[in-house]
């Protein structure tokens, strides 16, 4: 039996991690019970410093990952399902893969993507 995430489980995390917001949920969890914030490695430096300021009771385990793979898996899951990458959505994703951009700047690009009537484009263009 594989390990690994269903594609169509995978592709949920990965578009409610960008699209949501659960910082005070955390916070909440933070006080309230025992928890622990899994970190990817290539976000690590942005992610663990953001944990302890944010919720400095939760401890942060740093997980081993590669930005590439885990952008390749994620646009592969979406597309199994159905979903649509544009073209502008892998162009971003491959600066991110190169180092150009941070996570923070991906997530933007993407939010901005969805916003309806942005420069006369539809929703996600």
């Amino acid at each position: 039996m594989s390990c690994r995430t269903p594609h169509w489980v995978a592709r949920q995390l990965f578009c409610d991690a960008i699209l949501s917001d659960y910082l005070e949920v955390a916070r909440t969890a933070a006080k309230t019970v025992p928890t622990l914030m899994y970190v990817a490695e290539h976000w690590a430096d942005v992610a663990e410093p953001f944990c302890r300021a944010q919720f400095p009771e939760t401890s942060t385990c740093v997980m081993g990952g590669d930005r590439k793979r885990v952008i390749d898996e994620s646009i592969h899951s979406g597309e199994m399902e159905g979903a649509y990458v544009s073209a502008e959505f892998r162009k971003d994703a491959d600066e991110y893969v190169k180092g150009s951009i941070p996570i923070e700047e991906l997530m933007r690009r993407t939010k901005r993507r969805w916003e309806p009537n942005r420069e006369g484009k539809g929703p996600h263009a």
